[in-house]
């Protein structure tokens, strides 16, 4: 069974540029840590007016982050 645990945050990520994205995204996946890896952002938005963005450490995807829109139907 996958162990996954949901990040809340009070950020707004609307209109961020991929590296704002992976920025975030580490220092939430790394948070704690002296260690901080390179993560790469790929957007897997679709039709729901929300955007979709899956992150990875390599090639092992990390997290999924979603922002959504005033036009969002999420």
């Amino acid at each position: 069974m996958l162990n996954s645990t949901a990040v809340t945050s009070n950020l707004h990520l609307k209109n961020a540029s991929l590296a704002e994205i992976a920025e975030v995204a580490s220092d939430a996946l790394y948070s704690g840590t002296d260690e901080q890896k390179s993560i790469t952002v790929k957007d897997v938005s679709g039709n729901s007016g929300a955007k979709t963005y899956i992150c990875f450490e390599s090639e092992t995807p990390k997290c999924i982050v979603k922002v959504t829109g005033s036009e969002s139907i999420m």
